[in-house]
Formats: C-alpha cells, structure tokens, sequence
C-alpha cells in the first residue's frame, strides 16, 4: 500500500506499529501536543512513518502535564468510570484554590468559555491523550495474558496428565484493539477530526485497528440512508501480507451529512486492520 493515515489512533503498541508499517509505504500519525511520538527499534521502518501536529493556534494552554498527571491518580480511584468520567468530574469542579482553577473554568460543561477555542483545544486533547493511554494499557495486558495463556495453566507441571483447557483465559482476550467503547471511539473520532482533518493528505485512506470505527461508520450510514460497501481484502508490500476490511460510501457524498467522520469517508476509504 503507498500510503495511509492512521485514524483515529494516534501511538501504537511498538508490535502493531511494525506490522502496520511493513504493509505500508508511508503512514501518517497524527500527534497531539505533548504527546511523545511512536517508536520502533527498526530504522528502516520508521522512515515510513510521518508524524504531523496541530497547528500552533491548537496548542494547549496552561500545565497540560498536570491535567494528565491529576487524570492518573484520578483513574487510580475510579477505574469503573473511564477518562470520560475523569474528564466530567474535572470539567465540573471548581475550586478556587487550585492552581489549575482558570483551566478548569475555560472548560466548564455549560459555560461560556466551553465554546472558546481554547476550550475546546484543550478537551480534544485530554480525549486522545487519554483514549490513547487506554488503547496502550489494554494492548499490554493482553500481551501479558497472551504470554499467561501460552505457558498454559499454573499446575500443568504438577499434573502427570495434561490438565483441560483453563476457560478463564480462553474467555478474556478476544483480539483486536477493543479497548474503548462506542462513545469513547465516538468522542476520539471527533476530537482526531478537529485537531487534523486539515493537516493529512485529503484523500489517503484512515486505517483503523478499531473495530468500533467501522462498525460505527456502517451504523451512521443506515441511519441516513447511505450506501457503504465492504469487502475484504490483502495490504501487501514486497512478501509481507495483511488482511484488511474496505469500507466506502458509495457513491461518494458530495454535501456534509451531519457527522465528521461519514464527513470525512466522502472522498476517502476506510480500512480495517486485522493482521
């Protein structure tokens, strides 16, 4: 494949990302501020990898590291609720005491300030920066339960015989980036859009390792009543192979429908990576 953008993902797993960049000539990622780039031990790849940024205008203002860093302890206390509870509760606390106090204030659910562009900048960026963390906790725990799964069951050395197969680890790793749910692949949809749907070539195709984007992309088109063709197909480079799901609207959209990414899918495809 020459070229595509990696969407709405911005860091993959070291692994994932290698893959990817065997099957693809140029990959574009794009990067919010403050965030450290990907990174992988092969320098031949990473010449296939381009890195772009949000103009300097959507740089965040403030201590943007003490936003995340107040995120971890947060989460730490309530892991049941997710970034986007996270990003709720910071969004309606006020306390006048904090240093962080006018932050919190410009980004007010509700209030005036929401609509500032500074605001909004800022939400974009705590929403990738923190689908992104999840999306990179996710994909370590399943390679550790991977690993757990192939040493196979804890006694199996004790046993004489061979033990049958354990169903807690049959049942939990189920492949795929499945980390974030509808809402949240929803809101870093979004948020990607605004920050770099100028700033990537205007026809390269989104590759997504998401199952939810796709999935998303097929149910906004029923509701409107638009046709998305889907089939499968190979991404190959040179001997390497990866097997991908197509998506395109058809026939392109020439107005806006009302959604930024079936926006966005009116004069570009989509592919689903699935190795």
């Amino acid at each position: 494949m020459k070229q595509a953008v990696l969407f709405p993902h911005c860091v993959l797993a070291e692994g994932d990302l290698e893959a990817v960049l065997r099957t693809c000539e140029s990959l574009t990622a794009g990067i919010p501020w403050y965030m450290e780039p990907p990174r992988i031990g092969d320098p031949a790849l990473m010449k296939r990898l381009k890195c772009v940024y949000p103009p300097q205008d959507l740089r965040p203002e403030g201590d943007f590291s003490a936003v995340l860093g107040e995120y971890q302890t947060w989460i730490g206390g309530h892991p049941e609720r997710g970034y986007q509870g996270f990003i709720k509760a910071y969004m309606a606390r006020q306390d006048e005491d904090s240093p962080a106090w006018l932050i919190r204030q410009e980004i007010k659910v509700g209030s005036e300030a929401a609509a500032s562009p500074r605001a909004a900048t800022l939400r974009r960026h705590l929403i990738l920066h923190m689908s992104t963390q999840v999306e990179l906790n996710g994909r370590e725990a399943d390679t550790l339960l991977d690993e757990a799964k192939g040493r196979g069951p804890l006694l199996a050395d004790a046993l004489e015989e061979a033990p049958p197969p354990d169903p807690f680890f049959n049942q939990l790793s189920g492949g795929g980036y499945r980390y974030l749910t509808r809402e949240q692949t929803a809101s870093a949809i979004e948020a990607w859009l605004w920050l770099f749907g100028k700033a990537v070539a205007p026809e390269a195709p989104f590759l997504t390792l998401n199952p939810e984007v796709p999935n998303l992309a097929k149910d906004l088109c029923e509701e409107r009543g638009l046709t998305l063709t889907v089939r499968q197909d190979f991404l190959t480079e040179g001997s390497e192979r990866a097997e991908v799901t197509i998506l395109e609207m058809q026939p392109p959209a020439r107005e806006a429908q009302g959604h930024p990414l079936l926006d966005a899918l009116s004069h570009r495809v989509l592919l689903y990576w699935e190795g």
